[in-house]
């Protein structure tokens, strides 16, 4: 389900209360190519994590989450809804695209093209001409707003493109 809506928020229980978490810090790996599956000349796909039961629990713990690897390099995505990091695998098949080309088929602009680590969603790209050319949204101001969705209590702690 991850796959189909890497940019929302995620909360776990601890036990006794929520609190906020990632999906990069749960080890979610973003796929770029291959419809969101790993990519198959990257290895056998064991960088996904997997639940684990007790037989007598019914609902799984944060302590039954298992992460079993991760691979690949990590990217800053910024999206309308804020700004997140993912554990990125790129498509390394024979021919594969320039790691720019695969962001943008997967509707992400890179911030550069030589070795992208920041995208921003078209999604972002649209809220922010209209905020900046309709309500005259210095780009500065834009960029907080973002940094408040992602951690409105330490908006410093957000992380920044690399």
């Amino acid at each position: 389900m991850h796959r189909s809506s890497p940019f929302h928020r995620v909360q776990l229980w601890n036990g006794k209360c929520f609190t906020k978490s990632s999906l990069f810090e749960l080890g979610f790996t973003l796929h770029i190519g291959h419809h969101g599956l790993p990519c198959p000349s990257n290895g056998d796909g064991m960088d996904l994590w997997e639940d684990h039961f007790d037989e007598d629990d019914m609902e799984p713990s944060t302590d039954d989450l298992i992460l079993i690897t991760i691979k690949g390099q990590s990217i800053v995505i910024v999206h309308s809804s804020g700004i997140f990091q993912h554990h990125i695998n790129w498509c390394t098949c024979h021919g594969a695209a320039k790691k720019h080309i695969q962001l943008l088929r997967e509707g992400l602009f890179p911030a550069t093209t030589t070795s992208p680590k920041t995208a921003f969603t078209f999604d972002v790209l649209d809220h922010f001409y209209m905020d900046s050319h309709v309500c005259k949204t210095a780009a500065m101001s834009f960029f907080q707003k973002l940094c408040h969705f992602t951690n409105n209590a330490f908006p410093g702690t957000v992380p920044v493109c690399k």
